[in-house]
């Protein structure tokens, strides 16, 4: 964790201090070595749940990729999108309850503020950014599931889950509706602690 976190942090230098060859060369790094601790985890849960989750790090990091230029968003867009729906898989991978009412109305609201805030903003990207707004909020009511049906690690998924709406959200709102200084440091520090939390879900 200590070196995901030095790498974290050094992607930030690059990006704030104009670095462009450590921001470009640090984003990734913290991804590819949760993607080794999953693979090298000895684990109670369920192999396919271990190989999803990897699955899912591995779409994440091509879309971390995609996205050091604005100019390949969509391709970004579509990589975590294809993670958030491996993510949903692998949380359905075992023992699966249905979340109270309560998370249900939570993940509606949260996924239905956040594109009511970015809808007059996002143009042509309305279809997109819908569908991956859904697919987010999926992943997090499924991870509600394997919480509730107390599944190792199905707390720390679901931890990983709503921690990743959080990046999303800020990054949606930094690129969609208006850029502020902070807007990378929360994106990043929420996306490697959601992605940490997921990995180690897999330990139980």
């Amino acid at each position: 964790m200590v070196v995901i976190v030095l790498l974290g942090a050094a992607h930030l230098v690059g990006h704030y201090g104009g670095i462009d060859w450590l921001r470009r060369s640090a984003k990734g790094l913290p991804v590819v070595l949760l993607v080794a601790t999953v693979l090298g985890l000895s684990a109670p849960v369920s192999s396919p749940y271990r190989l999803l989750v990897a699955a899912a790090l591995l779409a994440s990091l091509a879309g971390d990729l995609f996205l050091l230029s604005r100019a390949r968003f969509r391709a970004g867009l579509g990589s975590f999108l294809l993670a958030h729906v491996i993510y949903v898989l692998a949380f359905c991978s075992g023992p699966w309850a249905t979340p109270s009412a309560w998370w249900g109305l939570l993940v509606a609201t949260a996924a239905g503020a956040i594109l009511a805030a970015l809808w007059p903003h996002l143009g042509h990207e309305r279809v997109p950014v819908a569908c991956y707004v859904g697919a987010i909020a999926g992943m997090a009511w499924t991870a509600a599931g394997r919480a509730a049906a107390e599944v190792p690690g199905g707390t720390l998924a679901l931890g990983g889950a709503l921690t990743f709406m959080v990046s999303d959200a800020t990054l949606a709102v930094d690129r969609f509706v208006g850029r502020f200084p902070a807007a990378q440091v929360i994106v990043m520090a929420t996306y490697y602690a959601a992605q940490a939390m997921l990995a180690w879900s897999v330990a139980g």
